[in-house]
């Protein structure tokens, strides 16, 4: 059984959680959190000319990427979509439940390895950061990993983008071109956890890859 996950992107840099879960929450109670390893997950991703659409008077201010299915958005952006784009992942680590047992009333939370430490670097993580190790990777939570990469995309947007897409680059796979009419890509199979999608082609009346923006 397959987990798609769905992103509506006008930009260039995600971080992706492939999942396999009981719920659509990233906080369980101990009772019900399972994750079902024997799933596999496919990526999908959606590429929309967001410029084209605001210069068209499309208001798209209140557009909030949340990782899931948003038809409303696509509605309202489905003359806007772009083909031609390539899109690149590299999974990062696998994915696991947490739960704080000095906590009272404690819930279990999702959290991911990351095996790559120049990704680990370049997002800034630190010990602090790590909710546990096994087998000398590092565990985060989600909240960590968003934030981690929002602040570095906010103190130094280029260098952190350009050496995400780098990593990708060097050790990921290429999507297929997004379609010329749905603008949209895919691909299925996928082992179950945290994933890094970068943009890293675009058609040539487009003068550089998009700016970066995370998702969870």
């Amino acid at each position: 059984m397959k987990q798609k996950m769905h992103r509506f992107t006008a930009m260039g840099l995600a971080l992706c959680a492939a999942l396999g879960l009981s719920g659509t929450a990233l906080a369980y109670t101990p009772q019900d959190a399972t994750i079902d390893y024997g799933r596999t997950a496919s990526l999908t991703v959606t590429k929309y000319e967001l410029t084209a659409a605001t210069q068209a008077g499309v208001s798209t201010g209140g557009l909030v990427s949340t990782g899931k299915e948003n038809h409303e958005a696509e509605t309202m952006l489905q003359d806007y979509t772009l083909g031609g784009v390539e899109f690149t992942y590299l999974r990062l680590g696998g994915i696991d439940l947490y739960s704080d047992q000095d906590a009272a009333n404690a819930t279990v939370q999702v959290i991911y390895g990351v095996d790559n430490e120049d990704v680990r670097d370049t997002l800034g993580l630190t010990s602090e950061d790590v909710v546990k190790t096994e087998d000398g990777i590092p565990w985060y939570t989600s909240d960590t990993l968003i934030d981690a990469l929002e602040e570095q995309l906010t103190a130094n947007r280029r260098a952190t983008k350009d050496a995400l897409e780098a990593e990708a680059n060097q050790s990921g796979t290429a999507m297929p071109l997004t379609d010329d009419i749905t603008g949209t890509t895919s691909v299925d199979g996928l082992e179950l956890g945290l994933y890094l999608v970068v943009e890293t082609e675009v058609p040539e009346n487009v003068t550089s890859t998009a700016v970066s923006y995370s998702v969870m």
